[in-house]
């Protein structure tokens, strides 16, 4: 975040209250009366101002209108709810430099309060319950507390009343939130919590979050941020603890970080979870080129660690893709606004609990078709991460995992020079093949070019497995000059030792046309009976000299673990070497099958012969017998 951002990060929201008089007891609740000082006007020397709006369209006011800069901001809705929350809204006009929010805006038939250090001390308490310990500056974020105001236009009044804080219960599932403030702006957490409670699920959230923020900060016991960490998790048990690290963060950073903090959040009881921030870039195409980079750092670590990632990063690539780019961001351009902030929400929703965001009544004020949007496209987003990197499901209803997913591999194309490179400087894969993510659209940088008519790219399954399908993608854009994926064949192999490679057969293609002149082909090739293998190898021979593929997938599962359900024993499934004689054709061609059946027959010979010669040697004993009796 900006430099001057992060130092306006270290003031104080609000000064102290002056000491007031005791709010009246509403029994399960407070409530009380005050006069405000005046409408509309400069709230610099006031106590408490009000800004109401009595027409039927939303009122937005500069923050730099009414002195806002050192007030507390309290927003009203229709009716009478608290709906936001905030203050030190900062006046430049360049939307840069800590000025994530220029303007606030009332909904119609709602009123805005605005007090100083110097309002009745009762304002400042209802302001922080309703808070519910969350961190923001110089902005307002989502309120999901209930707090009821009613303005009295004709005796200047304003009546305020809320419940004492709900406790928790063994029910409440209690979020630990550590990071920055692509957390907590704009009141993320609370947002996950009002949408948690549509759902029906009572959950607390806590914060250990500060401006500029990174996990190697929270992992140094010696940091000031290392020690509120450790302090927070000593205080109290966690049912999960979400990590966001700083958006500069490298990949090996990240993991540093990860590998002291998933043992300390482990050690309190609670569930690591990672949330697969957005980029802060300030542009469409800079902020796809940079969510490249965050998808691979957390998808890579969630892999690494066994813990679940939020895929909040894709689903903004999503949103921008879909032309939603503007509202997903706050006026710096960099901070995520409330629509972006509810999508987040919206995936925290799914990843961490498995519940889907669509349909659900919490809406934070934003409008219905935004809300179903934001919604669907969270849903799809996680669904995407789960799927791409997930399962295939064969005829016979067995389920494959894909054995690919997050897997090196080598490459025997030209490293390509641009956003869609897959080479990293020295020379090695960046990892776009293996992924879990599946473009569809070739202009999406997660595609990963090599140069060359004919690539191979061969995957390192890690260990012995038994492979039943292969499948990857091709590109082609005429107007980009790369070569359509009609005039290209695609060959699967095999290896148990990397060396020796056998033909697991040729890709047929499904084709699609997607935008501005994009073909997209899917090549794949399922085995009758799974292959023992520990290496995949993938030929692409091309009509031109640009390789643009965005995913390898090779289903499967390992070779010394029990076989899926339904499928054949172990011990049925052909290693590499007794397919030797198969080699020469494509698994699931005519030859393959006659060679099977050619398989099958010797063996029924085999057993036909092995019986009769047991048969005869029990004869050969009996009458040997006799002839001793004899």
């Amino acid at each position: 975040m900006k430099k001057i951002f992060s130092m306006l990060l270290a003031l104080s929201l609000t000064a102290s209250p002056m000491p007031a008089p005791a709010a009246e007891d509403a029994g399960d609740g407070t409530s009380f009366t005050l006069v405000l000082d005046g409408a509309d006007i400069d709230v610099t020397s006031a106590a408490a101002v009000v800004y109401p709006n009595p027409g039927g369209s939303p009122r937005v006011i500069p923050s730099g209108a009414f002195g806002f800069r050192n007030a507390s901001l309290l927003i009203f809705g229709s009716d009478n709810r608290l709906i936001e929350a905030g203050g030190q809204l900062l006046s430049n006009t360049d939307g840069r430099n800590g000025s994530p929010q220029l303007s606030v805006t009332i909904p119609a038939g709602g009123f805005l309060i605005a007090f100083g250090p110097q309002a009745d001390a009762r304002l400042k308490a209802c302001y922080d319950t309703a808070f519910e310990g969350a961190m923001l500056y110089n902005a307002t974020m989502s309120i999901v507390y209930e707090v009821r105001g009613v303005y009295d236009a004709d005796a200047g009044t304003l009546s305020i009343s809320y419940p004492a804080p709900a406790p928790e219960t063994d029910e409440t599932l209690k979020f630990l939130f550590i990071g920055n403030s692509a957390t907590y702006f704009n009141g993320t957490p609370l947002k996950f919590k009002g949408l948690c409670r549509a759902a029906g699920v009572d959950v607390s959230v806590s914060y250990c979050t500060f401006g500029s923020a990174n996990l190697l900060q929270f992992a140094d016991g010696t940091h000031d941020y290392g020690k509120a960490l450790r302090s927070a998790l000593a205080q109290k048990k966690y049912d999960y603890v979400v990590l966001q690290d700083a958006g500069g963060a490298t990949a090996d950073a990240t993991d540093e970080a990860l590998s002291a903090l998933i043992p300390l959040v482990e050690e309190n009881g609670a569930r690591p979870l990672l949330y697969m921030r957005y980029s802060d870039k300030t542009d469409d195409s800079a902020r796809i080129a940079d969510t490249t980079r965050h998808v691979r750092t957390y998808t890579s670590m969630a892999e690494k660690y066994g813990v679940p990632a939020a895929p909040a990063a894709v689903a903004f690539r999503e949103a921008i893709q879909a032309g939603y780019g503007k509202a997903l961001y706050a006026d710096d351009l960099s901070h995520h606004s409330k629509a972006g902030s509810y999508l987040i929400a919206c995936t925290w929703l799914y990843a961490y609990l498995g519940i889907s965001p669509v349909g659900n009544a919490y809406t934070a004020e934003l409008d219905g078709e935004t809300v179903r949007f934001l919604q669907q496209t969270a849903l799809e987003s996680c669904a995407e991460a789960d799927d791409e990197a997930a399962h295939y499901v064969d005829d016979s209803g067995v389920e494959w995992s894909n054995i690919a997913h997050g897997k090196s591999y080598t490459s025997t194309g030209g490293a390509y020079d641009g956003d869609w490179t897959d080479t990293k400087a020295d020379g090695t894969p960046l990892g776009k093949l293996t992924d879990g993510y599946a473009c569809s659209d070739g202009a999406d940088t997660l595609v990963g070019c090599y140069k060359g008519n004919e690539v191979e790219i061969t995957v390192d399954l890690g260990g012995a497995f038994t492979v039943k399908r292969v499948t990857t993608d091709l590109f082609g854009n005429a107007g980009w000059g790369i070569p359509s994926p009609d005039d290209a064949s695609v060959t699967f192999l095999i290896s148990e030792d990397g060396a020796h490679f056998l033909p697991f057969g040729a890709g047929i293609a499904e084709r699609e046309t997607g935008p501005d002149g994009w073909q997209r082909a899917v090549f794949a090739c399922t085995a009758e009976e799974a292959v023992r293998a520990s290496y995949v190898k993938v030929v692409y021979r091309l009509a031109g000299n640009f390789c643009w593929v965005s995913e390898i997938n090779a289903f499967g599962a390992e070779a010394t673990a029990q076989p899926p359900e339904n499928s054949a024993a172990e011990s049925d499934v052909p290693d590499a070497a007794s397919k030797a004689q198969e080699a020469s054709a494509p698994v699931g061609s005519p030859e393959a099958s006659e060679a099977s059946t050619q398989t099958s027959a010797e063996l029924v010979i085999g057993i036909v012969c092995a019986a009769a010669a047991v048969v005869l040697g029990l004869l050969f004993f009996l009458l040997q017998k006799r002839s001793k009796h004899a």
